[in-house]
């Protein structure tokens, strides 16, 4: 961490104030020490990584946050590199994926204050840094040291290690928050975004990227496939996914998979096939309830992605028509700005 970090953070258990002490630096990092609070709560500073979570053993959620932190903290250190080059630089793609699940400009994220809420290796705090923002990287396990690996020696990234219910931020000092692909596993998707609009300042532009309910069939299949695959073993997991993988990518040679991922969330890589089926905690939204959200929490939305699949697929065939009439986005966003 950087000394900039401390007029930005505090105690998540009181909200006071931290100090620090650094027991070893590197240049500008300090990269083993701790932060204590008035209230008598301390907490470490090892890998370069301010480790800064609540107790967790009277969170009624807790069994299934060790589970989450236990299968993503696996998957992001597995796969830390997953999205990067060698030269540690995400890929374009990943830049595109970015600009189109945080609905953000370039121009939205030059010279703001902006979180990451739910990082896991970094790749998408790479490229709001990269536009120009101060990131704050944030998440619950293990993946923060990926993280740290990969955007810790930017200027213009802190990462640390915190639960989404209770962030070690303070209010109102934020400009930009985009959560992508995270909020569904937290078992309370409402009170997390509750919580991230609370920290961001009036005017302040907030994008969760959720998981989408879709036809009937679909949710029950993916309930009966993820009540067996949650309670596999990582090895047994990373086995299945690397099956759906090869079943996946036999279908998209042929163009039959997004029309199979009308029944059931086939990816053609291991790590996305993992991703879906290793979460505890996995919640489907629709866009009516993320606008309900909004509205009770003082956000204006100024964009979402309802129309982007059908928008962009031409109807063309037996094929084409059938898709039109049942396809659902596995996917969807939301972006608002907080009102002053």
């Amino acid at each position: 961490m950087r000394p900039r970090l401390l007029q930005l953070i505090c105690c998540p258990g009181c909200r006071g104030d931290l100090t620090l002490a650094a027991t070893r630096t590197v240049e500008d990092h300090i990269i083993e020490g701790e932060l204590s609070c008035g209230c008598g709560r301390t907490y470490a500073v090892t890998g370069g990584v301010p480790r800064l979570l609540p107790d967790m053993s009277a969170d009624e959620l807790a069994q299934l946050k060790q589970k989450t932190i236990q299968n993503f903290g696996w998957q992001w250190t597995e796969w830390g590199d997953y999205g990067w080059t060698e030269a540690r630089r995400p890929t374009e793609q990943e830049r595109a994926w970015f600009l189109d699940k945080s609905m953000l400009l370039p121009s939205d994220l030059e010279g703001k204050l902006t979180l990451d809420a739910g990082c896991g290796n970094g790749r998408y705090s790479y490229w709001a840094a990269d536009c120009g923002a101060e990131v704050i990287s944030v998440d619950l396990g293990p993946a923060v040291d990926s993280a740290f690996r990969n955007v810790g020696r930017l200027p213009n990234v802190h990462v640390i290690q915190g639960d989404l219910f209770r962030l070690p931020l303070r209010s109102r000092v934020l400009d930009v928050i985009f959560s992508i692909g995270v909020l569904m596993h937290t078992g309370d998707a409402r009170l997390v975004t509750q919580g991230l609009v609370e920290l961001l300042k009036p005017g302040g532009s907030i994008t969760i990227h959720l998981y989408a309910k879709g036809n009937p069939l679909y949710e029950l299949n993916d309930a009966l496939l993820r009540s067996v695959t949650t309670r596999m073993s990582i090895v047994r997991l990373k086995q299945l996914s690397a099956g759906l993988s090869r079943l996946g990518t036999a279908l998209h040679r042929r163009h039959w998979l997004g029309y199979a991922n009308l029944l059931v969330r086939l990816h053609t890589d291991v790590t996305g096939n993992f991703d879906w089926y290793a979460a505890p905690i996995a919640t489907h939204h629709t866009y009516d309830e993320v606008f309900r959200w909004f509205d009770e929490l003082g956000v204006r939305p100024i964009g979402d992605n309802r129309q982007r699949w059908l928008g962009s697929v031409p109807v063309t065939g037996l094929r084409s028509r059938i898709g039109r009439l049942a396809w659902r986005d596995w996917a969807l966003t939301v972006r608002g700005r907080k009102s002053a």
